[in-house]
């Protein structure tokens, strides 16, 4: 069973209520008051291993629900576009970017042998390079002055895409030989409309291909390789 609509009527005790806490957290006092309340809340449940173990199952058992990840996904989506728009978090960044001892950290972790080790290997597998490869065909779109949806929108349709068994384009003899049934490893996204030539970085220019018949096709638009728009 779903959550009841709130009421929103603004005349009874609830709705009174509601409007009253969000005027409180407007004083900067009120706001320190429950962050620090907050704070100490989380401080007495790391101490207690029992409330510890049930906070724990309570949150096992919300990421077990699909809608409840999608919702977390597409909030952390909206919230990390909100903060990167903010002047004041791009200055920190930029500030803490040039200190000696951000760098210094930097260095000594780069020259880390376990974490190289565990940059290589995550650099090797196939949806890290899948990754680069789309942001950078977003980028070079962006330069070129296309037209691209919104990231959370693109995610969507790369994920539903690649639930797709069967290659859209068919052109190799190897991907003709298995009737386009594609597995999930060699599962790549396709521009129909290359962005070489222009194409918009929408999610109706998007389509599944397997790998070989996607690095065939290149950057050929759909009248060279067989394929109506």
């Amino acid at each position: 069973m779903g959550r009841k609509p709130s009421c929103e009527c603004g005349r009874c005790r609830k709705c009174k209520d509601r409007a009253y806490q969000r005027e409180r957290r407007k004083d900067p006092a009120i706001r320190d008051l429950l962050r620090e309340r907050g704070r100490s809340l989380a401080r007495e449940l790391r101490k207690d291993p029992v409330r510890r173990a049930r906070y724990r199952d309570q949150l096992l058992e919300r990421l077990d629900d699909p809608a409840y990840r999608e919702k977390r996904r597409k909030m952390s989506c909206e919230w990390a576009r909100k903060r990167g728009k903010d002047p004041a978090y791009r200055e920190k960044r930029r500030k803490r970017s040039k200190s000696p001892a951000y760098r210094e950290k930097r260095r000594k972790r780069s020259k880390d042998p376990v974490h190289r080790e565990k940059l290589r290997e995550g650099r090797k597998s196939p949806a890290y390079r899948e990754r680069s490869r789309v942001a950078s065909l977003r980028r070079r779109a962006r330069k070129r002055g296309a037209v691209c949806d919104p990231q959370v929108l693109l995610q969507e349709k790369h994920a539903k895409l690649r639930c797709k068994r069967k290659c859209s384009l068919m052109i190799t003899p190897a991907c003709r030989l298995r009737k386009g049934i594609t597995p999930k490893a060699e599962r790549t996204i396709d521009h129909v409309t290359p962005l070489a030539d222009g194409g918009p970085d929408i999610c109706a220019n998007l389509d599944m291909a397997c790998r070989s018949c996607n690095s065939s096709k290149g950057a050929k638009p759909p009248q060279q390789y067989g394929r109506m728009c």
